[in-house]
């Protein structure tokens, strides 16, 4: 798994690259722990191969954090096979999902 994060006016752009799975989702939790309060914040999956349960967890918890704090997460960028993931898991209830980084970016303004 590669991650890449930048930051775009002001919003927190992240990209992951890969598997993210029981191996490397503590590697992801903790990069995401430096995420601050209100923060608005993006995840690109467009190049996201595989996601497991775990990886899962890490994406949820980074969401009612969000959530606690005023702050904002969209998901973008998913292939159909790691949207299927998400549905079943039933986070698509609750979860803001853009086709595109535009699309996403676009949701935050």
């Amino acid at each position: 798994m590669e991650i890449e994060a930048q930051w775009e006016d002001d919003i927190r752009i992240i990209r992951v690259q890969g598997r993210l799975d029981s191996l490397n989702a503590p590697v992801l939790d903790r990069f995401l722990e430096q995420i601050g309060d209100g923060e608005r914040l993006i995840f690109d999956f467009s190049k996201l191969d595989y996601i497991s349960s775990a990886g899962l967890r890490v994406i949820l918890k980074v969401a009612k954090r969000l959530n606690g704090s005023q702050g904002h997460l969209v998901l973008c960028g998913m292939e159909d096979v790691i949207l299927e993931i998400f549905a079943v898991s039933g986070l698509l209830s609750f979860l803001q999902v853009e086709k595109s980084l535009s699309k996403a970016k676009s949701a935050l303004s």
